[in-house]
């Protein structure tokens, strides 16, 4: 059938939109096709070929993982593996069919190629299926060349699903039982974009064409067939085939590119356009009241539903929120590609525009929503932090019947909100999946008082304050407060528990890259920060103050961190009880952290700290025994010292620094008695700092392993007002290789100054001709003085003339006492060489 309306034809410069639907009651199969301008040769990086003479690979042998091949009928298939696939990242690459035969079949084979990624909805599944890509039968194809795109039950046992053949009698044709009807006039050599969304069980469709915004044109709605249904459509999905089905004249090709499937909703749906309801999508008109018009139909249904958004600018004009769900469960919010929620509505106030409503609201109970590349942009920046989220889910946490919970979030977007990009508060069982949000005026994505969070691709552009952001905020009674929940005590439930964040980029804007604040059971990997104000990543406690600090939160427990990059920011990563005034405190809801950071971590370009853990400690448990801290393994950071402060309970491993010191220091405050030191129990193992010194201050308790000072401006090791009490274990090794290149007259490569009980049992030194004391034991004051140390053995390779250990002991009145030195010392030809050796 010819459709003078759905024609192909090369309309430059703008693409062309056709709408293909496939309908019967509350079922839909839509077919959305775009003509590009152009495509790009077959040529093209990242091809599948079908050639003559493979005979097909087996699933193992193929180079690329997630396809596997089989023959039906005579014809070649290649499939999409969905234990391999994942359903929702995107699709990059193409995919050559090519019949290389002459009125044959049946002797096709698949080649694949590394680079192609595909997806499709895992086996078994069952709801509405979103599934898209791009095709074209190339400039020259013969006549016959035809294939077919098919959802299959069973690929090896030939139980087909939905069909599509792609070029057929030069139509996009879909299968009408046992025979073919022709949807859309196709051309050789023009790419197009198709979007399928189908129900996954047994139906009846009708099939329709619409034309959109041709030109500016509008076209009527066509019924081509009615009442067919599709052959052998399954009951559930296993596999989504491309096959090459019947045999045509050598050099027929079909390029398939950008292959993407997804589950939209996981019940029956009736679908609701937007345009249907006298939305415009000019980016003119005021959409406001259309997009409420669709809504409630489709929450009076009371059925499942997909509110559908057709390419176009959706303009909310006037004051209040661009789409609003409220009580709706079982719904999925679906936007095509080039769609957008425009938000025009900001308000004179004092002087500055600031918001007048959200984006998107949705407020509980609710349950099983959907959100599909909804995108939702503001038409100007507002002067001001204001009322204005892109996405805004209320929720209330523990109140049974009115929880919001089971949403997916995938493929949207928000840029210029007047507040955050999206928040969740007090929802329960969400996943989002690439969001990317840009020039909000407060964070980008926060959770506040939810449970069992799925985060995996966020990207933040220059927001205005956390790009990710797990805070649940506390107060002993009252769990709403005006514009956010509290709760009582740090529960493993709405504390954000059991929920994971991965694939974090955040570029540029105010705060911080990730803040954890009174969280519970929250796993973060994968995160790229570059150039936020404040920190890369921060973990912190507070209560308010009524001045620098607004809020007030408990210590996070059971945070794990993994496989950071955090460059130029203030600080990198920080830890820590908040205000300042505060010391750190005997009650471990606020002090009593639990975070440990791991995996390959990287730290560079900070203005002021690349690690601080200030005010932190573990948390005390029965009969003395203590569980959780800080604990950080596995960095590289360059350009800024590392710092602990007022802590106890922490450990730092694996650790290397560039151009910085590194300064452990139990207390910032101390009295100059020994005897009133704090606990620190802190651990250091495996540290490394080049272009710095590594300082160990003010604390009672250190369990250090290795430690490896190269190339200090002057200092190398220090260890100043430190008490081993009995039971803590000797240091392990230090090894100082080239102090003092500033050349500072009385530099130490090792100080031990008024401590007590401490001994090391290995320390290696390398020196080249700058001057250096290679140790220095200090004495003290009329409060202490430095006893019980010991240096077991000591290697100095010195390249200073003439040899000597270089030792340095106070003396006098305060002189230390009960200490013990082996050094052996020798010239860096190894000709001359000496021992001293001071026993008690």
């Amino acid at each position: 059938m010819n459709l003078p309306f759905c024609s192909c034809s090369r309309r430059p410069p703008f693409p062309v939109f056709r709408v293909v639907s496939v309908r019967a009651g509350a079922l839909l199969i839509a077919l959305f096709l775009l003509i590009p301008l152009s495509g790009y040769p077959a040529s093209e990086p990242g091809t599948f070929l079908i050639d003559p003479g493979q005979g097909g690979f087996d699933a193992g042998s193929l180079p690329a993982p997630g396809w596997s091949t089989s023959l039906l009928a005579g014809a070649s298939a290649v499939a999409i593996d969905p234990a391999v696939q994942s359903p929702f990242s995107a699709g990059a690459g193409s995919l050559l069919l090519h019949d290389a035969d002459d009125g044959t079949s049946g002797n096709t084979g698949p080649r694949v190629s590394r680079s192609f990624v595909a997806q499709a909805c895992g086996s078994g599944s069952s709801g509405t299926l979103l599934w898209s890509f791009e095709y074209r039968i190339p400039e020259g194809a013969p006549d016959s060349t035809e294939f077919s795109i098919r959802l299959a039950q069973n690929l090896a046992s030939g139980v087909i699903g939905p069909e599509l053949f792609l070029g057929r009698g030069g139509y996009l044709q879909a299968r009408n039982g046992s025979s073919l009807v022709p949807l859309l006039a196709v051309a050789a050599g023009t790419w197009y974009h198709v979007e399928v969304t189908v129900r996954l069980e047994t139906r009846t469709y009708d099939v329709a064409v619409a034309s959109l915004a041709a030109d500016g044109e509008t076209g009527p709605l066509v019924v081509l067939a009615s009442g067919f249904g599709f052959f052998n459509t399954p009951v559930s999905l296993a596999v989504l085939a491309s096959q090459d089905t019947v045999a045509g004249t050598a050099g027929g090709a079909l390029h398939l590119d950008n292959i993407t499937l997804r589950v939209a909703a996981e019940t029956d749906a009736v679908v609701y356009n937007v345009k249907a309801f006298g939305a415009a999508g000019d980016g003119i008109a005021d959409d406001g009241a259309a997009i409420a018009s669709a809504v409630a139909t489709l929450k009076s249904a009371g059925l499942a539903g997909v509110l559908y958004f057709p390419d176009g600018r959706y303009r909310r004009g006037s004051s209040g929120h661009g789409l609003v769900l409220n009580g709706v469960s079982d719904t999925t919010v679906l936007f095509a590609p080039d769609a957008v929620l425009v938000m025009d509505n900001l308000v004179i106030q004092n002087g500055k525009k600031v918001g007048s409503g959200h984006g998107v609201y949705v407020q509980g109970p609710g349950a099983r929503l959907s959100f599909i590349g909804v995108h939702v942009r503001w038409a100007e920046l507002a002067g001001a932090r204001s009322m204005g989220d892109g996405f805004r889910f209320l929720g209330y946490p523990g109140e049974e019947g009115n929880i919001l919970e089971d949403l997916h979030f995938r493929d949207c977007r928000t840029e210029r909100s007047p507040q955050t990009g999206a928040i969740f508060l007090g929802c329960a069982t969400v996943d989002v999946r690439n969001f990317y949000v840009e020039d909000s005026l407060a964070d980008g994505l926060h959770f506040n008082a939810c449970n069992s969070v799925t985060v995996d691709t966020v990207t933040g552009i220059n927001t205005g304050d956390d790009t990710l952001a797990f805070v649940t905020y506390y107060d002993p009674v009252l769990i709403y407060d005006q514009s956010h929940y509290n709760q009582p005590d740090l529960n493993p439930v709405w504390n954000n528990a059991h929920s994971t964040a991965t694939g974090i980029t955040s570029i540029g804007g105010a705060a911080n890259g990730v803040r954890i604040s009174g969280g519970r059971d929250i796993t973060v990997s994968d995160v790229y920060v570059d150039g936020k104000a404040s920190c890369g990543v921060v973990i912190d406690s507070a209560r308010a103050d009524g001045m620098s600090v607004r809020w007030t939160y408990l210590a996070s427990r059971g945070i794990t961190l993994s496989d950071l990059t955090l460059l130029n920011c203030d600080t990198g990563l920080l830890v820590h009880y908040n205000p300042a005034t505060n010391p750190l405190s005997s009650d471990p809801v606020w002090s009593g952290f639990d975070v440990t950071v791991t995996g390959a971590n990287t730290i560079s370009g900070a203005a002021n700290d690349s690690i601080h853990l200030w005010n932190c400690a573990a948390i005390p448990g029965d009969n003395g025994q203590i569980t959780g801290g800080v604990r950080i393994a596995g960095v590289e950071a360059a350009g800024r010292r590392i710092r602990v402060r007022n802590s106890r309970n922490c450990s730092l491993t694996d650790i290397s620094l560039e151009g910085a010191s590194f300064a452990v220091i139990g207390a910032t405050t101390i009295s100059p008695d020994l005897g009133d030191l704090p606990d620190s129990d802190i651990a250091l193992d495996d540290i490394v700092v080049t272009g710095g010194s590594l300082l160990v201050q003010n604390g009672r308790g250190f369990t250090v392993g290795s430690l490896e000072v190269r190339d200090a401006p002057t200092d190398g090791v220090i260890f100043q007002n430190v008490v081993q009490p009995a039971g803590y274990p000797a240091v392990s090794s230090i090894a100082v290789t080239y102090p003092n290149r500033n050349n500072q007259a009385g530099a130490r490569a090792l100080l031990l100054a008024k401590c007590q009980g401490l001994t090391i049992d290995n320390y290696d030194l390398i020196q080249d001709d700058h001057p250096i004391r290679s140790v220095e034991i200090g004495g003290g004051d009329a409060a202490a003085v430095t006893s019980d140390v010991a240096v077991m053995n000591m290697n100095y390779v010195s390249g200073i003339v003439p040899l000597s250990p270089g030792h340095v002991i106070q003396g006098g009145a305060w002189a230390p006492v009960s200490w013990y030195l082996n050094l052996y010392y020798s010239d860096t030809a190894g000709q001359n060489s000496g021992h001293y050796l001071h026993v008690p």
